[in-house]
């Protein structure tokens, strides 16, 4: 209920990312890449991806944290309880800010997990593609 969510925004916001940046890359190294039609080749660095990876970590974690507001307040529910009655229940507490409780710490901890594995994922691709 939160994973897919999460990484349906994540991944596609770090591919684009990546994508924008090689783009923007490819027009600053001269128009004889744009007049041949194709781009360097090159893939963004291991550093490169991290930043993006941390950007769409950030994202990701502030756009689902009502999700994990939800799941949480589901685990620790005492007896078995249906979403919807547990969404009432947030929203009649404290309202629509309820839904935000922890953001905070939840984007900066992503954050940090995004550019860790996304920087070293596309590290090591570039390394095994003989890049660095």
């Amino acid at each position: 209920m939160r994973e897919v969510p999460f990484t349906v925004i994540q991944f596609p916001l770090w591919e684009g990312m990546k994508r924008w940046w090689r783009e923007r890359r490819d027009e600053s190294e001269g128009m004889a890449t744009k007049r041949a039609g194709k781009g360097s080749g090159r893939d963004v660095t291991g550093v490169e991806s991290a930043v993006f990876g941390s950007a769409s970590g950030a994202v990701a974690a502030l756009a689902t944290t009502p999700l994990d507001v939800l799941k949480t307040r589901m685990m620790l529910a005492k007896e078995r309880e249906s979403v919807g009655k547990v969404v009432g229940d947030i929203w009649k507490e404290d309202g629509m800010k309820t839904f935000f409780r922890g953001w905070q710490p939840r984007v900066m901890w992503i954050s940090i997990g995004g550019a860790v594995f996304l920087g070293s994922y596309q590290w090591a691709i570039n390394m095994l593609g003989g890049e660095s």
